[in-house]
């Protein structure tokens, strides 16, 4: 009876503390749930009764400093993501991108970016850093700056759409509409049909609509020298202009017109040998290519063009049904082992 005694004694503390840690996870839980109806001070309540039960809860913590800054209680939420970052848990990256955040809404964009640097130095290869950096200078208008950041955050994960989107963004502002263009058709292969897809693809079509290759060409002429890593984008819309009107667009629907000018530009860049390994060539020239090699262009359009046009791609995939098949599977396999190669 005493050595039963004695093995419950042992046993009863780690039953205790697994009980604790699983109602700390359950009141995060339930205060993650409060956080998407927006009842904010009632998940306040469930993260803080968390925190009483384990004080040094790296997620209570961390969800306390985000909450305080949806409710844009910015000092409350800057003193717990400084406990977030001194715990330097899991999740010390997320604490310093919230950190950065209320920086920037504040007004202070310079400390912002040193926070983000700091935390880069010692996480190099860690994408939201990067994506986050460009973020923020983007909106800071320091768009050189911008487009490095997001290139970098597509060198760790190309499967990370926002930096396609955000890049996009940059080179149209820039007025390299050969680069938007680009980034824009990969982030609406990632994100087909999401709530940002309408908007994207309007936006490209527009691009088009302006025949924004020539307009491309004729910023590069206005800045006179074109460095070597451009190089390819002069020939890109050499190549896309001179071939551009081939097919009258007069007659053409909105999405046969879409395809005309997505196999103009595709036909281009297989026309086109470059060895800089930039994100450019290894991302963007690389895959694109390969879709028209294939013979997948017309498929490709029908997956990003999916969220405007419907109907009329359900018709026209109607009527070869096995071609889009294989795209697709194509597709998926190629994702996923983007996926590995991120992982």
């Amino acid at each position: 009876m005493r050595r039963i005694f004695l093995v419950v004694l042992l046993v009863l503390p780690f039953f205790i503390i697994e009980a604790q840690e699983n109602k700390v996870e359950t009141l995060i839980s339930h205060g993650n749930r409060l956080v998407e109806q927006e009842l904010y001070e009632d998940a306040l309540g469930k993260y803080k009764e968390a925190l009483s039960i384990d004080k040094s809860s790296e997620r209570a913590i961390y969800e306390l400093a985000y909450v305080y800054f949806l409710m844009k209680k910015d000092e409350a939420a800057l003193d717990y993501c400084h406990k977030a970052i001194r715990l330097n848990g899991s999740k010390w990256v997320d604490a310093n991108l919230l950190y950065a955040s209320i920086l920037e809404r504040k007004g202070e964009v310079k400390d912002a970016i040193k926070v983000l640097e700091k935390a880069l130095r010692r996480d190099p290869h860690n994408y939201l850093l990067h994506y986050n950096l460009g973020s923020i200078n983007y909106n800071a208008k320091e768009l050189d700056k911008a487009a490095w950041y997001f290139e970098q955050s597509i060198r760790e994960n190309r499967l990370h759409s926002s930096s396609h989107l955000l890049l996009a963004y940059t080179m149209i502002e820039k007025e390299e509409y050969a680069k938007g263009v680009l980034a824009l058709y990969y982030f609406l292969l990632l994100e087909p049909d999401s709530y940002r897809s309408n908007a994207t693809l309007s936006m490209l079509e527009n691009l088009w609509n302006i025949n924004a290759l020539k307009l491309d060409l004729l910023h590069r002429k206005k800045q006179g020298k074109v460095a070597k890593e451009n190089q390819k984008f002069v020939q890109l819309g050499k190549s896309y202009v001179s071939s551009w009107g081939s097919e009258s667009s007069d007659e053409k629907t909105d999405l046969e017109s879409l395809i005309v000018h997505t196999n103009d530009l595709m036909e281009a860049m297989n026309g086109i040998s470059d060895i800089e390994l930039d994100i450019w060539n290894l991302v963007y020239f690389d895959l694109f290519k390969v879709i028209h090699e294939k013979g997948y262009t017309e498929s490709f359009v029908y997956l990003i063009g999916d969220c405007k046009y419907n109907t009329q791609i359900l018709e026209k995939i109607s009527e070869h049904p096995q071609d889009f098949r294989a795209f697709a599977a194509w597709m998926e396999v190629t994702l996923e082992s983007l996926k590995e190669d991120h992982n």
